[in-house]
């Protein structure tokens, strides 16, 4: 009989192995697979390197002599080991939705990693609050945050109705904004006190009352409509921008002189019209920006960072003293203000420009007179900048005239404490994990250590030793095995594989985690932001003598008690939240081994900063150099 579809090979790498054993069991089932031949075609079909690593798992024995559910068990548990849930709730709250990625798709990854999470009850209430916080659209965000009662499928509902709303809008925006075909431009006389219109008689194409009906109405300099200036009704209205009398603030000229302010920008793809664009600023300005330095045509010229301006202009007086050797071409852009005021300009080139290692031939604008040099978005598409550095924290030394870099540098050397790699646990903070009265000690022997990890093991285990962080003893009536976890850099971490032991029995803290909706309150107004992560947070925080007993570790060296809280306790994210907490001051979230620092200024963020690295120092928390 002809066999229904084709399983294949196992291929680690290639796919899940939970996956190909659900599809090997819909395999057998639509092949009617008897039972005394299942070990025989499970064995057929899973390929050659599968079958050697059944077969060295179980030597002496054969393969063939394990059943079916033996020979699952001993694959799935060298294929897909039981995973570390704290680890896994880590990458799970670290997960944002990405750019690019639709609501949909993020809430299927959500739900992929929090298929190891283990959080049972809670799995609706963690997939919605991590949605919340994880939307890279801050006004979905906003919305979400004011529903009450907000449900997993209702978040999603309104979050995918937002996205579909963003995405025609912005359909809808491209098809208005599509270019327009002129096909003939007239100009319109425009007059004003200093240029009365021409008398009627004088009108073309008539005299008298009825040449004044044929002929095109003038524009009011003094509101911008289309009627004589003298039977304006706004002959004595006040000016809200100068306060004089005569105009309304959107005609006036003073207004139009000063407003340089982004508005848009937009290039016009027709062949037959020129294209405009709008700047963000092209004047005077005592406030400092961002000054970037540049090599033009071998010429050191600095130029001011401006992402509102769509092209990168230069002014005339730069370009006499650098760069008159380049002639100039003509030029068909129009560049405009926020007002519509239009902005001359002089012609373009096309130079040789380097940045730091970075070397392009790019396209400057000139304009007259002496104003500030614009690097603009045009430039932007190919010269790659270290926004990480432009844009990083400054220290205000509670003046806002005096505002100087602030690296990990300067904080290292300010608080050495603070960033060392070894130190005594947190002070005047203790740990306690509850166990019920009368509840039996359990203890686990200590599982074996592939040889590949055995010397990092015990590596660590001094390490371990070493800080304080265990202590080696003979005896104990509670133990659980270790579980080793490599790390990137080469080294293993050991946590305790408590939910074999204790976690069974465990008083869990009732303390609770913060929700998206204290994080966006407290940080509410803060425009400036630091994030803080803490070395190692948990095993910072001392373990009182009595829980010590508890959380014994049982490795093939010896036993060792914890004196420090452990990893992998169910109890221990809220006795650390509980201890963060207590920190108190404004503009700052704990979130277990995360602080988040932001303030609405410079000045006032440097305060805040200050003031968390000195109770940092106080208590005797450490913190990542890296993460600064």
């Amino acid at each position: 009989m002809a066999l229904i579809g084709k399983i294949g090979e196992y291929k680690e790498g290639e796919e899940q192995f939970g996956n190909y054993l659900e599809r090997l069991e819909q395999f057998f089932a639509a092949n009617a697979i008897a039972d005394e031949r299942a070990v025989s075609v499970f064995l057929t079909v899973i390929g050659p390197k599968p079958y050697a690593l059944l077969k060295n798992i179980v030597s002496p024995d054969k393969p063939s002599d394990r059943t079916l559910a033996e020979l699952k068990q001993l694959l799935t548990k060298h294929y897909t080991p039981e995973p570390l849930v704290i680890a896994e709730r880590f990458k799970f709250h670290r997960r944002n939705q990405k750019e690019g990625e639709t609501v949909a798709q993020y809430v299927v990854e959500l739900k992929r990693l929090a298929r190891t999470c283990k959080f049972q009850a809670f799995l609706n209430e963690a997939l919605r609050d991590r949605l919340v916080c994880g939307l890279g659209n801050s006004m979905c965000q906003k919305k979400l945050l004011t529903v009450k009662d907000l449900t997993l499928d209702k978040a999603v509902e309104i979050a995918t109705a937002m996205e579909l709303a963003n995405t025609q809008a912005k359909e809808f925006n491209s098809i208005e904004n599509k270019p327009i075909t002129v096909n003939k431009i007239k100009s319109k006389p425009t007059y004003s006190k200093d240029k009365p219109r021409p008398s009627a008689g004088k009108q073309k194409g008539g005299s008298g009352s009825q040449g004044l009906s044929k002929a095109h109405k003038p524009t009011c300099y003094r509101c911008t409509e289309e009627h004589y200036a003298n039977n304006c009704p706004h002959k004595s209205t006040t000016c809200s921008f100068c306060k004089k009398v005569g105009h309304l603030a959107r005609a006036c000229r003073k207004k139009k002189q000063q407003a340089k302010e982004v508005k848009q920008v937009y290039t016009n793809t027709s062949d037959s019209v020129e294209d405009e664009y709008d700047l963000h600023s092209v004047k005077n300005t005592s406030k400092s920006g961002i000054i970037l330095d540049f090599l033009i045509d071998g010429n050191p010229i600095k130029m001011e960072l401006d992402t509102g301006a769509a092209v990168t202009i230069l002014s005339e007086s730069v370009y006499m003293k650098y760069l008159k050797a380049w002639p100039l071409a003509d030029s068909s852009v129009k560049l405009r203000t926020y007002a519509g005021e239009s902005i001359k300009v002089l012609g373009q080139l096309t130079v040789p420009v380097k940045y730091e290692n970075q070397q392009y031939t790019l396209p400057l604008y000139v304009v007259p007179g002496n104003k500030p040099s614009l690097m603009g978005r045009q430039w932007l598409e190919k010269i790659q900048l270290d926004w990480k550095n432009i844009f990083k924290v400054h220290d205000d030394t509670c003046t806002n005239a005096n505002v100087k870099s602030v690296t990990s540098e300067t904080l290292t050397k300010r608080y050495p404490a603070v960033f060392a790699k070894k130190g005594d646990p947190i002070k005047e903070f203790t740990s306690a994990v509850k166990i019920p009265e009368g509840t039996k000690p359990m203890f686990t022997k200590a599982r074996p250590v592939p040889y590949a990890l055995k010397d990092k093991v015990e590596l660590e285990l001094k390490r371990l030793l070493e800080n304080g962080i265990i202590s080696k003893i003979d005896r104990s009536d509670w133990a659980s095995p270790i579980v080793v976890v490599p790390k990137g850099n080469g080294k293993v971490r050991l946590c305790g594989d408590y939910k074999v032991t204790v976690n069974k029995v465990l008083v869990d803290s009732h303390h609770s985690l913060p929700t998206a909706e204290d994080l966006f309150a407290t940080l509410e107004g803060g425009k400036i932001f630091t994030t803080l992560d803490l070395t190692n947070a948990y095993l910072q925080l001392s373990l009182d003598s009595e829980s010590r007993k508890y959380l014994t570790i049982n490795t093939h060296l010896s036993l060792f008690q914890l004196n420090r809280l452990p990893f992998g306790i169910s109890s221990a994210p809220g006795i650390f939240q509980c201890v963060v907490d207590q920190q108190g001051i404004p503009g700052v979230v704990c979130y277990l081994d995360d602080i988040l620092i932001s303030a609405p200024s410079e000045s006032e963020h440097w305060v805040r900063l200050n003031q968390v690295f000195q109770r940092l120092e106080k208590y005797g928390v450490r913190v990542k150099k890296t993460e600064v």
